[in-house]
């Protein structure tokens, strides 16, 4: 019996190492080609793009110190790193950690958008809601490949363009396109997703992009080109998308059911445990922060919590100016940053704030009420970060119509626009209808007050610069003009032969 035992070991050991048995597929193991053939691996294709608005340098802790900094809408304590404060101190270079970041993540945006659209398109549906799901998810496809390439554009102006998966794969380093090129492609790929995408999705799916999503994106590139006329008819098909709430609240946990969010970042706390870290926001995004997908910056810009940022008085000087004849103090102070309760709310659930004219001390100077739970709390940690970030909501929609509006010589309209945001927070409405003499700088006011902290003042000077409309070199804290655009990262320079760069910046 041993022998057969033996014999029988010794034929298996010979088959066993035979070529046929060596080139077997393992089932489990999948590439592209055996992959998203399903409609869960398909949505996975899809999904992929979202997880990249909480990675660095997004919406999980980087974007808001990014633009708040070089707005000069926040100013950095002592406590900030280094990176974030060469941003605000316009000093940084093409090593900078952000800027690195932000071009790779928007490559990743973009690469698995372009995975997502091959791949889906060549899903074979069997049922008529197979079918509806595939166009779903082509229209969230094309969104953020645009929606990537917007922000691309807008930073760094011409950048290598890949317009499908096979690009990449083939030709991985690029020459730069010209600007006008790719924003002619962002804004075909804009069109195609507003043909394919939903009005709305189910509770089950809040978050997703939708078709006013992609209208308001496609409004911004008009408005970057100059086209008011295209820019106004394309908003104007956006929905009401009502008021709900007060304006401090929109800001808070539970927002994300919030009927004026257009687009936004959902954000959720998971906890500890199966793997969750849930300060995944300082790089674990894909590899030990699991599922996490909590924000940080309730905790980062609270002035009783880690306190890295203040809100500078030069900001907070901008809140009174003059309407209707007269010095006025705009109301939405009182919801944005805490103050001596005249400029700033006075109070919060741990008592009388504290205020202190700025002296270079952490405990001095206007501190951040948006964003911050201090009216419920004294004091906040990660696990309050499950309130949405918001990249789209009505108001601002309504103010990039009136800059339309006021391109198209419809005053009229563009006033009653911005009267109707501000009368959702109580302020005073003009009382005669703005003029080509005084039109531009009452809405470059109102967005830098409605929007203060939400990451929008940058792109509006970017755009503003290139209309003719302003230097934005005088509304931020530099001098130096190449500061208008990012540099290109370091790492681009080194890896891609075919990148130009003039003057080792752009």
């Amino acid at each position: 019996m041993l022998r057969k035992i033996c014999i029988l070991m010794v034929t298996i050991l010979i088959v066993g190492c035979t070529e046929d048995i060596l080139d077997l597929k393992n089932p489990s193991e999948y590439d592209e080609a055996t992959y998203y053939k399903t409609q869960k691996e398909c949505q996975e294709a899809v999904i992929a793009c979202y997880s990249q608005l909480t990675a660095r340098p997004m919406y999980g802790r980087d974007w808001h110190f990014m633009f708040d900094l070089l707005t000069n809408q926040a100013d950095r304590t002592a406590k900030l790193e280094t990176a974030l404060v060469q941003l605000g101190n316009f000093t940084y270079y093409p090593e900078n950690d952000y800027v690195q970041w932000a071009w790779e993540t928007m490559y990743r945006i973009s690469a698995r958008a372009l995975i997502a659209l091959e791949k889906v398109d060549a899903w074979e549906t069997t049922t008529s809601d197979q079918e509806a799901n595939k166009l779903k998810f082509l229209g969230e496809a094309h969104f953020f490949h645009a929606w990537a390439y917007y922000h691309l554009t807008e930073l760094w102006g011409d950048v290598p363009y890949h317009e499908t998966w096979q690009s990449i794969k083939t030709e991985p380093a690029k020459p730069r396109t010209s600007y006008t090129t790719v924003q002619g492609d962002i804004e075909t790929h804009l069109l195609e997703a507003i043909s394919l995408l939903p009005d709305s999705w189910d509770d089950a799916n809040l978050g997703r992009i939708t078709k006013d999503a992609a209208r308001a994106y496609l409004g911004k590139l008009y408005l970057i080109q100059g086209k008011n006329t295209e820019a106004r008819d394309v908003l104007l098909q956006i929905g009401s998308h009502p008021y709900q709430g007060d304006y401090y609240n929109l800001f808070t946990r539970g927002n994300h059911t919030n009927t004026e969010i257009i687009m936004q970042c959902l954000h959720k706390f998971w906890g500890w445990s199966g793997g969750s870290n849930s300060y995944y926001m300082f790089g674990g995004k894909e590899s030990w922060g699991n599922k996490a997908a909590n924000c940080g910056r309730h905790v980062e810009y609270g002035f009783n919590d880690w306190h890295n940022v203040y809100i500078p008085d030069a900001a907070v000087a901008k809140f009174t100016y003059t309407i209707n004849g007269a010095s006025y103090l705009d109301p939405r102070n009182q919801f944005i940053f805490y103050g001596d309760g005249t400029i700033g709310d006075g109070d919060f659930a741990g008592g009388a704030f504290a205020y202190a004219p700025y002296n270079g001390d952490l405990t001095s100077g206007y501190q951040w009420k948006k964003y911050c739970y201090y009216e419920t709390a004294e004091n906040m940690n990660m696990d309050d970060g499950d309130y949405s970030s918001i990249i789209v909501r009505m108001a601002d929609v309504k103010l990039l119509l009136a800059e339309a509006y006021m391109g198209t010589g419809q005053y009229d309209l563009a006033t009653a626009l911005i009267n109707d945001v501000r009368a959702r927070v109580s302020a005073d409405p003009y009382n005669t209808d703005l003029t080509a003499a005084n039109a531009f700088e009452a809405l470059k006011r109102e967005r830098y007050i409605e929007l203060f902290g939400e990451q929008h003042y940058w792109f509006d000077l970017v755009r503003w610069d290139r209309l003719g409309k302003l230097n934005m070199i005088d509304e931020i804290p530099t001098s130096d003009s190449k500061f208008k655009k990012f540099p290109i990262p370091a790492n681009e320079k080194d890896t891609n032969p075919q990148m130009v760069v003039s003057n080792s910046w752009n």
